[in-house]
Formats: structure tokens, sequence, C-alpha cells
């Protein structure tokens, strides 16, 4: 039963692994895409000299960097929530063998 735990656990921490390097792809992709999205607002601002542009220009500028500051928490709340779910596991492995143990000690006192 460990060894079966103990290998769904190795799997599990290889899919929180591979779903993480699959993150880190999508967060360069969209830096990237907010990087090219940035030098077009930039170049439109510079093109328009329109006032009531520009204020809504620099108001979407600072909607995408509190959006950036929320998937940074996110991503902080995610790796707290599994390392909260590893623990869990652990701790939950810990009390079945401890449980185990206690109805084994159980038994021999009933028998003796």
């Amino acid at each position: 039963m460990t060894d079966y735990l103990n290998g769904k656990k190795e799997e599990l921490i290889e899919q929180k692994k591979m779903a993480e390097i699959k993150n880190e792809e999508l967060r360069k992709e969209l830096a990237a895409r907010e990087d090219m999205a940035a030098k077009r607002l930039q170049a439109k601002l510079n093109r328009d000299k329109n006032v009531e542009v520009k204020e809504l220009i620099a108001q979407e500028e600072t909607a995408t960097q509190h959006n950036q500051e929320l998937l940074g928490k996110l991503d902080e709340e995610k790796k707290k929530y599994e390392s909260l779910l590893d623990e869990k596991m652990d701790i939950d492995e810990k009390l079945r063998l401890a449980t185990k143990a206690f109805e084994e000690t159980k038994e021999k006192l009933a028998a003796q």
C-alpha cells in the first residue's frame, strides 16, 4: 500500500513539474505578447496626440500591470496550495500507518 502511495506521489510530483514547465512557457509567451502590445500602444501613442486617447492607453497599461501582479499572486497561492496538499498527503499516510499500528497493538493486547 505504501509503495502504491509513494508511486502515486511520485506521479503527482512529475505531473506538477510538467505543469510548472508549461506554466513557465505560457508566462513567457504572455510576456512576449504583452511586450508586443505595449510597443504597438506606444507607437500609436506617439502617432496620436489626442489627450483622451493617451489617457485611455495609459489606463490600459495600468490595468495590464495590475493583471500581471494578480497572476503572480495567483501563482504564489497555487504553489502554497500544492505544498499544503503534499503535506496533507504525508500526514494522511502517517495517520494511516499509526492507526494500523494501533490496531495491531490493540489486537495483541486483546490476545494476551
